[in-house]
């Protein structure tokens, strides 16, 4: 038996793992540069130091990150995009209804 056998049985856990940690990575890395850009206000640089790290972090993952990791961190990404936006209109429209009846 090779002392290496072991890591042919833990790979394809080690592949999956890697999966969703760059899954969770891209919609935390997402929700959070949405939610800074847009708490943000009148401080501009606060959205400008999220704009950059944002953008500086999607450099490094581009470059050290394996596709299937580079296209998991990109659903994440999208979901996160997605699922804020959507949870934005909806707490708009939730809050726009409370106004209108009072």
């Amino acid at each position: 038996m090779d002392k290496y056998d072991y890591l042919a049985i833990l790979e394809p856990f080690m592949f999956i793992l890697r999966g969703l940690g760059m899954l969770i990575l891209g919609a935390s890395s997402g929700w959070f540069t949405l939610e800074t850009y847009r708490q943000g206000g009148k401080n501009w640089q606060v959205q400008i130091g999220a704009y950059l790290g944002f953008i500086l972090l999607m450099g490094v993952v581009v470059r050290y990150a394996s596709p299937f990791s580079l296209g998991l961190f990109g659903i994440g990404l999208g979901a996160a995009f997605l699922v804020r936006e959507t949870l934005a209109d909806y707490f708009a429209t939730r809050k726009e209804e409370g106004k209108s009846k009072k």
